[in-house]
């Protein structure tokens, strides 16, 4: 019995490590994409970006901006900071990097240390989900808000 409770608590140490380590990667991995391609723009990009300005100089939003309203105040928040859309994709990013660790702060509850640690690596490499960092497009926020938003509860 006792070696069992040391060989957890060895996996739960090092499963930690291994998690940061993760995150760590994950976060320079994205930083590398949004290196390499830029700020990518998506077909309703121009409905954020138009909101945002809209916002900033006191205007209501307009057509389908209301149903945007969270993105567009996201995205007027780093364009009022003077960060423009490269500091809104790293905003992503750290959502992103957020909803990682919420994913590996869910499992772990659920089902331990080495659970936390597959679903973490599970979540960052994730290419598929991981690209819509790059683009000023509502996904990417929405899916880390959404996780967060879970372990929150």
């Amino acid at each position: 019995m006792r070696h069992a409770i040391s060989c957890r608590r060895q996996w739960s140490a090092a499963g930690d490590a291994l998690s940061r380590a993760v995150l760590i990667a994950f976060v320079l991995v994205n930083l590398g994409m949004v290196a390499w391609s830029g700020v990518r723009l998506g077909g309703d990009s121009g409905i954020y970006i138009d909101g945002a300005h809209a916002l900033l100089s006191g205007q209501p939003l307009t057509v389908r901006q209301p149903s945007y309203a969270g993105y567009i105040a996201f995205v007027a928040f780093f364009q009022a900071i003077g960060a423009g859309l490269v500091g809104l994709v790293l905003g992503q990013v750290a959502m992103a990097t957020a909803a990682a660790y919420a994913v590996y702060l869910i499992a772990r509850q659920l089902g331990g240390p080495l659970a936390a640690t597959v679903a973490v690596v599970m979540a960052a490499i994730d290419f598929d989900t991981n690209r819509w960092q790059a683009f000023v497009l509502s996904d990417s926020l929405y899916a880390s808000v959404l996780v967060i938003g879970v372990w929150l509860v």
